[in-house]
């Protein structure tokens, strides 16, 4: 008789304060938008809590499921991701929205295939690994069906494009490479066979090159692209002390952060009034802020 399975409590924990991490930012970053087109500040918020709610029903039902099945439907889980994402490029299916070809629309059903693509590739590469684990260790060569099965389903996505689906996919395969035991070497060689796709990804999308050079040197536009980079690194205190953070959520106020830990929105949002104080700022005196104030 199979052992009873028991849950890794502190795993539980975590992933618990990460989701409510995760609701206390998204109430945080869009309370204000929310009230303007909403009339209401809890509308995202509401939205977020019913999902974490859908979320731990799957938790609880993943729980309940043998994960020693998934290797027998593997195969077919990532075929079903690939045949998704080759659908979501032909239009019906695929619905265009912002220039992305990102969405298919079934009548009330929207889903984005490359959320779905991630559990399955990589439910499907642990398979791969476990069953050609001595081969794996021998060199990548003797897993090029795979890699390559693999490597057409990271283009697909990057046609759509969702580049930043694309990316975290390929880190956390190059992750269960490293954990499987393939060499160094080779895995290098992978990465660097996979730049020149992400490299081609970004250059005809002016928003995806913008948003990279925003975060190479985000001081070159402050105000735009950079901005959200910088606040981070104010928010951070990475430094002084004492630093004062404009917030243009609230438009003619700033926060300056008394903390020097905080982190970006979680730190703002769960900080005491001890810590945070709010000060008119209009623009009119903005003058007054610098030398003295910026140092204070």
């Amino acid at each position: 008789m199979p052992k009873k399975a028991h849950p890794d409590f502190l795993l539980l924990v975590i992933v618990t304060i990460l989701v409510g991490i995760g609701v206390v930012m998204i109430y945080s970053a869009s309370a204000i938008v929310a009230l303007r087109d909403y009339q209401t500040p809890y509308f995202f918020l509401q939205r977020q809590m019913a999902w974490a709610v859908v979320g731990a029903f799957a938790l609880w039902a993943g729980f309940r499921f043998n994960y020693h099945h998934y290797r027998h439907l593997a195969v077919i889980i990532a075929l079903c991701a690939a045949l998704l994402l080759i659908a979501v490029l032909v239009p019906p299916l695929g619905t265009v929205k912002a220039g992305v070809r990102r969405w298919i629309e079934i009548g009330p059903l929207r889903f984005q295939p490359s959320e779905l693509a991630k559990p399955a590739l990589i439910i499907f590469l642990a398979h791969v690994l476990v069953k050609k684990k001595e081969q794996v260790r021998e060199g990548i060569v003797t897993l090029a069906p795979e890699l390559t099965f693999l490597a057409v389903c990271l283009l697909l996505i990057m046609i759509e494009p969702d580049l930043g689906s694309a990316v975290t996919i390929g880190a956390t395969m190059a992750a269960l490479f490293f954990v499987g035991g393939l060499k160094k070497r080779d895995l290098l060689l992978a990465v660097l066979a996979g730049l020149p796709a992400v490299v081609y990804s970004i250059l005809p999308h002016p928003y995806q090159k913008a948003r990279v050079l925003a975060f190479i040197d985000p001081w070159k536009d402050p105000f735009g692209n950079g901005f959200q980079v910088i606040q981070s690194f104010l928010r951070l205190n990475l430094r002084q002390h004492n630093q004062i953070v404009l917030d243009f959520r609230f438009p003619g106020w700033i926060t300056v952060i008394r903390h020097p830990t905080q982190a970006p929105a979680a730190g703002s949002s769960l900080a005491t009034r001890r810590q945070i104080n709010r000060v008119p700022h209009f623009i009119q005196g903005r003058r007054r802020f610098d030398g003295r104030d910026e140092h204070a």
